[in-house]
């Protein structure tokens, strides 16, 4: 089952919804066995946020029969390996500098489109850089509602490796133009754009299926995020809702001439017709515990043989594998300081679930996140921690794609 966030301290959210209108401002675990044109009002008005923070969703554990007793983790940035004894947390970690790192080309994926995306949030402005509340704080202001701010954006992630971004959905008339707006973005600099619906947010299977509607209507923009001519959009906490909605929303879009491949957080079944799975949160458990590095990846490596197995059992095409990298976890300041964090370690963290990863052959990796500041996962350039993670970025993206087939 899904566990939630903690919900914000009393009074937060209200703060929180001001000043960000003001402009200063994501599954069970894989059951192996388991069988636009653009209108004009999807795209006025400043994105706004949604009254509190989307929360996290969290997948069960792999048993620990299936987990490795070690995780080896290369790091081409550094050049080292290091060894994770089974059951120590990721935060823990440290690397050996006695063996170089192997470059070797990984085996390529069953599906050649492969991509490195990221999540983006629209809800931090001018006033992130001294938000007491953010746990990273960004070196640079990002406004997606502004081209020429999302084009910054777009270009930086670009250098990078990184292919395209995926927006934090919650309707048109909160994020409509910010969809546009890095869709324009994408499209200027070589990449795509999709979103993830914030299901949990939407709450019911009626405001979902209108929400991925309206992220439709922007699906003939040739930056939006395809795979096999189909867009394909993410959904955050799918298990809200029941599985069957999800079936009815894929049927119901095709039927009004947008057909969509939805990548949930659930297993992907002949109920939900789920296109693919994922992950939001690779590092944490639950609010007090992380897991471990030997858990991450035998996590990944579940996946992607249960979604492969899946695609042949029901006669269909592979289902899309995507896994997780992050490059750490702090939530205390807007849920309490008693939650548990996973520190960066400079990059050490970020490298380990790059290479928990790439272990398991994935199609796509998505990044968690390019500026998620309240709970510290953003790898855009920062006050507290520079370019450190994007510059890691831009290699393994290279090793992904020349070890895991061309990128289209």
């Amino acid at each position: 089952m899904r566990t939630k966030r903690p919900s914000l301290p009393r009074g937060t959210a209200r703060r929180w919804q001001s000043r960000l209108q003001r402009g200063a401002g994501i599954a069970g675990l894989i059951a192996v066995l388991a069988l636009v044109p653009v209108t004009i009002h999807a795209i006025t008005g400043v994105s706004t946020p949604p009254a509190t923070r989307p929360p996290q969703a969290e997948s069960v554990d792999p048993p620990a029969a299936t987990r490795p007793t070690t995780a080896s983790v290369t790091s081409p940035v550094r050049a080292v390996t290091a060894t994770v004894p089974r059951g120590t947390p990721v935060a823990a970690t440290t690397a050996s500098t006695d063996v170089t790192s192997s470059s070797a080309p990984l085996a390529r994926g069953e599906i050649s489109d492969h991509r490195v995306l990221a999540f983006l949030y629209p809800w931090f402005g001018a006033g992130a850089a001294t938000d007491p509340e953010l746990s990273v704080h960004p070196a640079t202001t990002l406004l997606t509602y502004r081209l020429d701010s999302s084009t910054d954006a777009a270009r930086m992630a670009r250098a990078q490796g990184i292919d395209g971004f995926i927006l934090s959905f919650a309707g048109a008339a909160r994020q409509g133009l910010a969809l546009h707006q890095t869709l324009e973005a994408a499209s200027a600099t070589g990449g795509t754009a999709t979103v993830v619906i914030e299901t949990r947010e939407a709450g019911t299977a009626a405001v979902s299926e209108r929400w991925v509607r309206e992220a439709l209507r922007q699906s003939d923009h040739p930056a939006f995020q395809r795979l096999d001519g189909t867009p394909v959009i993410f959904a955050f906490a799918s298990g809200t809702i029941p599985a069957s909605a999800w079936g009815a929303i894929s049927r119901q879009m095709a039927t009004e001439g947008h057909p969509v491949k939805i990548i949930g957080d659930v297993t992907p079944s002949t109920t939900n017709l789920m296109a693919g799975q994922y992950r939001y949160n690779a590092l944490m458990r639950s609010p007090s515990a992380s897991r471990t590095m030997d858990e991450i990846a035998a996590w990944n490596q579940i996946l992607a043989t249960g979604l492969r197995s899946l695609g042949s059992r029901i006669g269909d095409s592979p289902q899309l594998v995507v896994a997780t990298v992050q490059p750490g976890w702090d939530d205390r300041r807007i849920r309490g300081a008693g939650n548990a964090t996973v520190d960066r370690n400079g990059t050490a963290t970020y490298d380990q679930t790059w290479a928990a990863a790439l272990a398991a052959k994935p199609d796509w990796v998505v990044i968690t996140s390019w500026n998620e500041w309240y709970e510290g996962t953003g790898i855009a350039p920062s006050a507290e921690h520079g370019t450190s993670a994007l510059d890691a970025t831009s290699v393994w993206s290279k090793r992904f794609k020349l070890g895991g087939g061309p990128s289209s």
